[in-house]
């Protein structure tokens, strides 16, 4: 989903005024999207937290590393994205 999307909404480019509006609306849409897929990574890996900071560590453990297997191979294929 991550085609450098921070660079993307850095860049300056001279363009006429439709055309501003219309890749504005686009990155936004593109930004959005975003948050919602990170803010989606982000309440799994609270998960992970809350199944290690429980009181009964060891029945949740295997739980526990399986979910952030997970949740580090979704963000190596979004390092390999950009």
């Amino acid at each position: 989903m991550s085609d450098n999307l921070v660079k993307r909404l850095r860049e300056d480019q001279p363009v006429t005024q439709d055309m501003a509006s219309t890749m504005q609306c686009a990155l936004q849409d593109a930004a959005a999207d975003r948050i919602k897929e990170l803010e989606a990574k982000l309440a799994k890996t609270m998960v992970v937290v809350e199944m290690i900071a429980s009181a009964d560590v060891d029945a949740v453990l295997g739980q526990a590393v399986d979910l952030s297997c997970e949740i580090i191979g979704e963000l190596m294929e979004d390092g390999d994205d950009e």
